[in-house]
């Protein structure tokens, strides 16, 4: 009987742990949770034949030979361009496209701004982290908002007027939430996603929203509350 409770309660304690593990939240470009101000649309990202050259028939692609990404928000509206968005975690990571006529964007984080140089070597886009932040509270909201601030100072600058070649882009935020946030995964990692919703809105629909999650809580306290009982 003892090496029957203490089975139980190892399985126990297991259960517990897993339902408070954290994981990361991924929101897309074109969540409805993601507010845009300024000029900024979904952009058309460059197909790449398997011969390594561009698919035809692409008028205004982006060029992101990667493939890294299926889509991006850009804009090309200046300082105007902003994205916003509201989280619970303990970490914010933002990817973006960049590539050597990026901007310096400003991060502004629960108030606090941050200046980031955007440059990247490439002349063609790269998909690549812009801003993190850890040990945040994972109990409180948390803002953060992204805006273009101008021109880079490590810009290329072999193009005629290089100062206005700019382009604001988002792929995604992405979050550290706990165990108890009820948006998780198989995997540890969840997917936010507004695909097919129209450019140049301020706040996109809900239509086109999808949600890979799974409500870990009711089926763990179920297995919890069995267990408690055959403990006693």
């Amino acid at each position: 009987m003892y090496y029957l409770k203490s089975t139980l309660f190892s399985i126990l304690y297991t259960l517990v742990t897993l339902s408070n593990a954290q994981h990361n939240v991924t929101v897309n470009n074109t969540s409805p949770s993601i507010e845009y101000e300024g000029k900024v649309g979904n952009a058309l990202i460059c197909k790449i034949g398997s011969d390594g050259l561009l698919v035809p028939g692409q008028p205004g692609c982006y060029n992101a030979p990667s493939q890294c990404t299926e889509g991006a928000s850009m804009g090309m509206g200046g300082t105007s361009d902003v994205a916003s968005f509201s989280f619970k975690g303990s970490a914010i990571y933002i990817s973006s496209l960049l590539n050597f006529f990026s901007p310096i964007y400003t991060v502004t984080l629960d108030g606090n701004s941050t200046d980031v140089d955007g440059v990247r070597s490439s002349g063609v886009f790269i998909c690549d982290t812009l801003f993190s932040q850890t040990g945040l509270d994972p109990n409180v909201e948390h803002k953060v908002r992204l805006s273009a601030k101008g021109p880079s100072p490590n810009r290329n600058t072999s193009f005629a007027e290089s100062e206005n070649k700019y382009v604001f882009s988002l792929l995604s935020y992405t979050f550290t939430a706990d165990g108890d946030n009820n948006t998780t995964s198989i995997n540890s990692t969840s997917t936010i996603d507004g695909s097919n919703s129209p450019a140049n809105t301020t706040n996109p629909p809900n239509s086109g929203a999808r949600t890979t999650q799974l409500k870990s809580w009711s089926p763990t306290m179920a297995i919890l509350a069995f267990s408690w009982a055959i403990l006693l």
